[in-house]
């Protein structure tokens, strides 16, 4: 018989708290990534660029971001005991990581060394980099090295990765990549070098100037929403649902992003000083692209940068600006307009059915409590996956937590009844 679970750890419970809490006060980048520009979507760039969503990543993923750092440090230490290896990870000129930066300062990345004397090409200077993933990730490049050979594994095996290695090439006029990828601890480690190829590097480049300096978000990867690349995506609930944008100086229709060193960002209202950092003054008025789910732009008053919004859910129409409806006052009335629902809610089958949908198990299952252990945890991943997905659609993340509830009923009175059984038998004998 499997093990019942009882309850769960309060304590564990409050560190998961505590590291997704974390994640979310964590500054985000001033600028577009060299690893993040390899992702394939385009709008999932432009929107990380934008800031269009609040930062925020579940304990797991800070938890394991952590790891990451902490494994790169570890390696470096390894690497520099080797007789003859050199390996630089800080600028020495002023202290600070190795870098670039290009394009007006909007496009950055930050290596995690240069190393020279590689005992399989001791006289080339390499870019290196250290990543650590799980098992599963690490045997597929393991096997793509076997069957490719090492200089064309990378492209095959992470794509975003290998747009990174490019770019980092091309900044620091390299020819060489030498990435270590270790699973978790570093207990299994493994390399492969990539060569830079120019066209690439510049491609690449060349996209990262199309989405910074494009002023509406480029196309969708797929119009799908349950496109599987989409339903895991962070801008899942802007893209294909109707959650409202962050409220910064990225999201206003008023900002531009431009390719000139002494003006990244200009202001249409004559903010001064705009860095694209700011909070979003009172002038802020979404810009309509990023509504364009929820609501549509149908007037704007030139004079002073008021956008009349019409709601698609009932035909509504309201000023969005500075002598209108403030965005940060719109973001709170949207959250606040949810707040009561039925007792039963409608939502509950679409629900219940989305939860074993993703939990890969029959609906009757979850509400009997014919769960074990590992359903637990399948489910917890599932509501992550579930609560991103329905981000600004509260009736369904609230239906989500009462079901939930309802589910831990059924498998707690299932664990009293087989407890009750097995108490009667074992009288019995």
């Amino acid at each position: 018989m499997a093990t019942i679970n009882y309850s769960v750890d309060p304590t564990l419970a409050a560190l998961d708290a505590l590291h997704t809490q974390a994640s979310s006060h964590d500054a985000p980048r001033r600028y577009l990534g060299a690893s993040l520009i390899g992702q394939e979507c385009p709008r999932r760039v432009w929107y990380g660029f934008r800031w269009a969503l609040p930062r925020s990543f579940p304990a797991t993923s800070y938890r394991a971001i952590q790891d990451g750092h902490r494994g790169e440090a570890q390696m470096a230490g390894w690497l520099r005991q080797l007789p003859g290896i050199e390996l630089w990870t800080d600028d020495p000129e002023h202290g600070q990581q190795i870098g670039f930066s290009a394009l007006a300062g909007h496009f950055r990345g930050h290596l995690d060394g240069i190393i020279l004397g590689l005992y399989q090409a001791p006289k080339t200077p390499h870019v290196w980099e250290h990543k650590v993933c799980n098992e599963t990730k690490w045997a597929k490049l393991v096997k793509l090295i076997q069957t490719h050979g090492e200089k064309a594994a990378l492209i095959q095996w992470d794509p975003v990765y290998y747009a990174q290695a490019q770019v980092y090439m091309h900044q620091m006029d390299l020819t060489r990549h030498y990435l270590t990828v270790g699973t978790p601890g570093n207990r299994k480690l493994v390399s492969c070098r990539t060569e830079y190829r120019a066209t690439d590097a510049k491609a690449i480049i060349k996209k990262a100037e199309t989405i910074i300096s494009a002023d509406r978000p480029p196309l969708k990867l797929s119009d799908d929403p349950t496109w599987w690349q989409c339903k895991t995506c962070d801008y899942y609930a802007l893209c294909h649902g109707a959650a409202l944008p962050a409220v910064n100086c990225r999201t206003c229709a008023h900002s531009t992003a431009r390719l000139d060193e002494a003006r990244p960002w200009t202001c249409e209202r004559k903010q001064s000083a705009i860095t694209g950092d700011q909070a979003g003054c009172h002038h802020h008025a979404f810009h309509p692209d990023l509504l364009a789910n929820h609501a549509e732009a149908i007037a704007a008053d030139t004079k002073t940068g008021m956008i009349t919004f019409r709601r698609k859910s009932d035909g509504a129409t309201w000023d969005n600006g500075i002598n209108g409806l403030h965005s940060r006052d719109w973001q709170a009335q949207q959250t606040a307009q949810p707040a009561t629902l039925p007792t039963k809610p409608p939502l509950a089958d679409d629900v219940l059915a989305s939860l074993a949908l993703e939990m890969v198990t029959e609906p009757a299952h979850l509400l009997t409590g014919d769960l074990d252990e590992p359903d637990w945890d399948r489910m917890t991943d599932a509501c992550i996956r579930l609560s991103r997905a329905w981000e600004g659609d509260e009736r369904r993340r609230k239906t989500l937590a009462a079901l939930i509830e309802q589910i831990d009923a059924a498998y707690y009175a299932l664990a009293e009844k087989v407890t009750m059984r097995v108490q009667r038998v074992e009288g019995v004998a």
